[in-house]
């Protein structure tokens, strides 16, 4: 799971119209934990919007008291449906996709001016690993593929209006904690530390990737 803290760097220090792509929720619950990735973003943002394709979502929308969750396909998010966006977020999104790169060029190309975030698992992620190791790794049963560093930066030549930069973002395991006996919890945020610490020393460990699309701004030349 992707915490929320690890995109709050590229949106904090301003306010921002942010559209954030969802992969189908599973409850109407609102009191969802902080590492909700739209709950953690709407406090960042002058305005927020969420597109989810889920049947949890009504057709008029999911209104939260952190913004509207809109009902729809990403191949239905045009800059023309969501204007003035500029920050557009999918979290934990690509692995779902058959065609990635199609949807990333899509998207890049919808909104030339935004910067546009991915997050995904790394293949090569430190629980894999270890797991491995038992003949097991963590998966979603959703999941259609599985990206490294070394495939992520093949996706910088997907853009002529956008600059790839990639970052490694930390191993969590929230779920672990939210309802957890007070030792499981001390457990779990020992092992976390460790884990973060092996994730520094080697990123291409770490739990997942943020592919960050810059727009290129036009340099002015002087007269």
């Amino acid at each position: 799971m992707t915490e929320f803290r690890s995109l709050r760097s590229p949106v904090k220090g301003s306010e921002f119209w942010i559209l954030v792509l969802l992969t189908r929720l599973r409850t109407k619950k609102k009191e969802q934990a902080d590492q909700w990735l739209f709950r953690g973003l709407a406090v960042f943002a002058q305005s927020i919007v969420g597109v989810d394709n889920s049947p949890i979502v009504p057709s008029s929308g999911l209104v939260t008291e952190f913004g509207l969750i809109e009902r729809a396909e990403v191949s239905e998010v045009t800059a023309e449906r969501f204007p003035d966006i500029e920050v557009v977020i999918a979290g934990e999104l690509i692995e779902h996709i058959v065609d990635a790169p199609n949807l990333i060029t899509r998207v890049l190309g919808e909104f030339p001016n935004s910067r546009v975030l991915f997050t995904t698992p790394n293949s090569t992620g430190i629980t894999n690993v270890l797991l491995a190791l038992v003949n097991r790794e963590s998966q979603h049963r959703d999941h259609v593929c599985i990206y490294s560093y070394r495939t992520l930066v093949r996706f910088s030549g997907l853009s002529s209006t956008h600059e790839l930069q990639l970052r490694p973002y930390r191993v969590s395991y929230p779920e672990y904690k939210s309802s957890s006996t007070r030792a499981t919890r001390r457990l779990v945020s020992s092992l976390e530390k460790f884990l973060h610490l092996i994730e520094r020393i080697w990123p291409l460990y770490s739990a997942g990737w943020i592919l960050d699309f810059e727009p290129i701004r036009s340099q002015e030349t002087s007269p």
